[in-house]
């Protein structure tokens, strides 16, 4: 994976953050598998995935 985005599952795992804010689902990941896994994976954590844009 890249390394932002495990930066940022790092810092949800710790409990550092409550909410992501993500400009559309293909910036979270580039295949629609990915972006649920991720989605439910963040959701476990307690930690809301907000998309500026849907498209």
């Amino acid at each position: 994976m890249r390394p932002a985005l495990e930066a940022l599952r790092d810092k949800a795992f710790s409990g550092e953050i409550e909410r992501v804010y993500v400009l559309s689902p293909d910036r979270l990941a580039r295949k629609y598998a990915h972006q649920l896994i991720l989605i439910e994976e963040f959701k476990k954590l307690n930690v809301e995935i907000a998309f500026v844009n849907k498209a």
